[in-house]
């Protein structure tokens, strides 16, 4: 029995490839905040970093979401690859706080580029290609192969280290580097080969002249219909208020947070892209798991609100069950979780997104987002610095319900017919 069903190795390959060589290449995500504090930065410094990110991605997002659907998402998210080549390029030659600031502000605006596009290319893709039965498969295969991808980057992260010794001194233009810090160009080139490959998409973008003063009045056009149709819209509305606690939930436990979860379990910084990598494995796993089990619910939404109110039991669980072991164990499943969600979550709100405006409305949902981000990473930053990160994750479990409880409320009951 063939992984791939009949036509999506075709339609899809370019993206899955361009993912999974990019993504595979070892880099530095899994150990950021180790190389951040070896600089000396403090958690408040970081999470300051990931606040000015989130805010520039702010003032970004809905334009750039308006010029994807201008000259195309494919173009878009290319973009947003190229910048991100030249950004990790330029992390591995900070040091002080304010270089670091400067370069994610940069980064911000490269973000917006792809969130809105990149969700909504594939699908974009399917319903061109009239495969719609491809879609939920197109989400499923995508979360497996970039669990696996992240799996093999975080073991070659570990073969990496071992051979540059992770604090072995270099001298490279004048600047002492550790080894971890190579994993800044090994994540820029990993960036670099998705751009190249990301070519072969073919997409269908209305041909037009390039005409600045025409353009920009038809992103502020797109932008405002988008607002106004997320605010209007029974559904989004709704999803994107519940992604506001979905958000704050996943920022107190993400990098900034589980990072510091293992080391305060005495996990060495040398064996956590290991823990990680073997963590992604399991969330490869987890990928392939919604498409059959949603299978035997009446509905989309009756499978997310049993796979939410499920996460929110094992973060709970975390409250009555102490120690190193479970703790471990918890991150595991944790960590993985979000697996058993992307691929029903992610069909489930492009299918209530207009055609003509979906990488907008996508932007949209991701400012709102982004203003959270800016407002609670200083916080989660703080919190992590004086009461450690075993007790910070806790507080997630107040957005997760709140977010469920948003979830219920939506009317939709029926089975999506993309």
């Amino acid at each position: 029995m063939s992984f791939f069903k009949e036509g999506e190795w075709k339609i899809f390959s370019p993206i899955y490839l361009a993912m999974f060589i990019g993504i595979a290449v070892p880099d530095i995500d899994m150990l950021i905040m180790i190389f951040f504090f070896a600089k000396g930065f403090s958690a408040t410094q970081i999470g300051i970093g990931f606040a000015l990110q989130a805010l520039f991605m702010i003032l970004a997002e809905i334009p750039t979401g308006a010029i994807a659907d201008i000259y195309g998402k494919r173009l878009s998210t290319q973009v947003n690859f190229f910048l991100h080549t030249i950004l990790f390029t330029a992390f591995f030659f900070i040091t002080e706080a304010w270089m670091m600031w400067v370069l994610y502000c940069i980064m911000g605006i490269s973000e917006t580029f792809r969130s809105g596009a990149f969700d909504a290319l594939p699908y974009q893709m399917a319903k061109e290609a009239k495969r719609t039965d491809l879609i939920n498969q197109f989400y499923s295969t995508y979360g497996f192969i970039i669990q696996v991808a992240t799996a093999i980057s975080n073991f070659a992260v570990v073969g990496f280290l071992f051979l540059v010794g992770a604090t072995v001194k270099y001298n490279v233009f004048g600047q002492v580097h550790q080894g971890i810090d190579f994993l800044w160009l090994t994540g820029a080139a990993g960036y670099f080969i998705a751009f190249l490959i990301l070519f072969k998409v073919k997409e269908k973008v209305r041909k037009r002249s390039i005409n600045f003063k025409a353009d920009i009045k038809e992103t502020h056009k797109i932008s405002i219909k988008a607002l106004r149709y997320t605010k209007s819209h029974p559904v989004i509305s709704r999803l994107v208020i519940m992604g506001i606690f979905g958000t704050i939930a996943t920022l107190l436990f993400s990098d900034i947070v589980y990072q510091p979860f293992l080391i305060e379990l005495g996990i060495k910084a040398e064996n956590i892209a290991i823990i990680i990598a073997f963590a992604s494995l399991l969330g490869a796993l987890f990928s392939l798991i919604p498409k059959h089990i949603n299978k035997k619910f009446s509905s989309e939404k009756k499978y997310l609100e049993a796979a939410f109110a499920l996460k929110l039991i094992i973060l709970v669980s975390l409250y009555f069950f102490a120690g190193p072991i479970f703790s471990l164990v918890f991150f595991f499943i944790y960590f993985s979780y979000d697996s058993l969600i992307h691929p029903i979550m992610s069909p489930f709100k492009q299918f209530f997104y207009k055609k003509n405006m979906r990488a907008t409305l996508g932007s949209v949902e991701s400012v709102v987002y982004s203003i959270t981000a800016v407002i609670f990473f200083p916080i989660i930053g703080y919190l992590i610095d004086n009461l450690g990160s075993n007790k910070t994750v806790l507080f997630a479990s107040i957005p997760l319900l709140i977010g469920l409880l948003i979830f219920k409320s939506i009317k939709h009951k029926d089975k999506l017919v993309h």
